[in-house]
């Protein structure tokens, strides 16, 4: 609480506990890590669909853009889009 509300360092937060900055350091990212694992527990399903990937869309949009500055990207479509390597290079 100290750290994260109050705004206090490492060494404030360890002077007005009594106890190492070191431990101070390692609670706060357990306290941390422990309050995102709870969030994304409580409310993941929330952000499920948030950042959706639209494969094909995504490439068009991409395709569209390199074209625009002179690039061209080579996409092989039969590959799974999670498996693609774009290889980008400039027209001659």
């Amino acid at each position: 609480m100290l750290r994260a509300i109050e705004q206090m360092s490492t060494e404030e937060t360890a002077s007005c506990l009594g106890i190492p900055a070191e431990t101070v350091k390692t609670r706060f990212h357990r306290a941390n890590k422990l309050l995102r694992q709870a969030l994304t527990t409580q409310f993941g399903a929330i952000f499920d669909d948030v950042y959706l990937f639209l494969g094909a869309r995504c490439d068009r949009l991409v395709a569209t853009v390199l074209q625009h500055i002179g690039v061209s990207a080579e996409l092989p479509s039969t590959m799974p889009h999670s498996d693609r390597r774009a290889s980008y290079r400039t027209p001659p």
